[in-house]
């Protein structure tokens, strides 16, 4: 089979001959081959005992051996990234897609610094993801706070997304898409105050009284829960596609 010249898309001739034009040239230097140059970095928040953390499992590759990270993959040819979301959960974690809950997931901007990775210019796409992932090991977990030490660049990319959300906090609530349905407001106020500690000090009805929970949390009028003295409670429906929808600020 005869090769079609780069030229014949744009000038419109077979002529071999200008594969030697300086228009060849130019096209030819310019034309974008695939390359495996764009990660995918997935922070997975989960609210388990009382604190928001971060699925980051220690590396056992050479680079960064021993130091916990984010789970990622190299974006594939022709790969979305939610497709290699799923690929990350199925051969990154131990928790399979039937077994986690992934209530929302967000695209944070990517990471271009040239000096990133050891293996070369990689762009990283961090993605923010709120999960429930059922009794999780915590050996592999660490907790979703500024600042964690973790290989690469991680670390910025978790303090970028702890910013977005404590920025967002009160009209685009994304911690209380980590609870279940229905929850206590206690539990409401804990996840909350994770990322908006002065809100820690309040008790539940000062909470109540400064928090919008009306626009995002809906009373049970038939279920009670316990408060933390092991007395009946009321409970709350998260209205989590409302808090989805909600607009985000600050997307830096």
């Amino acid at each position: 089979m005869s090769q079609t010249p780069l030229t014949d898309q744009f000038l419109g001739t077979n002529d071999w001959s200008l594969n030697d034009s300086p228009m060849y040239q130019e096209l030819k230097e310019n034309i974008l081959t695939p390359t495996q140059n764009i990660a995918v970095d997935l922070i997975i928040a989960n609210y388990h005992n009382k604190q928001v953390y971060l699925y980051a499992p220690k590396r056992t590759e050479q680079f960064n051996h021993g130091r916990h990270a984010l789970p990622g993959v190299l974006l594939k040819v022709g790969e979305s990234t939610s497709e290699a979301i799923e690929r990350i959960i199925k051969t990154k974690t131990p928790f399979a897609l039937d077994q986690c809950q992934l209530e929302h997931y967000q695209e944070l901007p990517a990471n271009t610094d040239p000096g990133r990775d050891p293996r070369g210019h990689v762009i990283a796409i961090p993605i923010l993801i709120m999960a429930q992932v059922q009794a999780p090991d915590l050996t592999d977990w660490v907790p979703f706070l500024p600042n964690t030490k973790l290989a690469f660049d991680h670390t910025l990319m978790v303090n970028k997304a702890y910013d977005l959300i404590k920025q967002n906090v009160k009209n685009r609530p994304l911690p209380l898409l980590l609870l279940q349905n229905p929850s206590p407001m206690n539990d409401a106020k804990q996840v909350i105050a994770w990322f908006e500690p002065h809100y820690d000090k309040f008790t539940v009805s000062n909470f109540k009284a400064r928090f919008p929970i009306q626009n995002f949390l809906e009373e049970s009028e038939t279920e009670k829960g316990q408060n933390p003295m092991g007395k009946p409670a009321k409970v709350y429906y998260i209205l989590k596609d409302k808090i989805k929808k909600s607009p985000l600020d600050g997307f830096l």
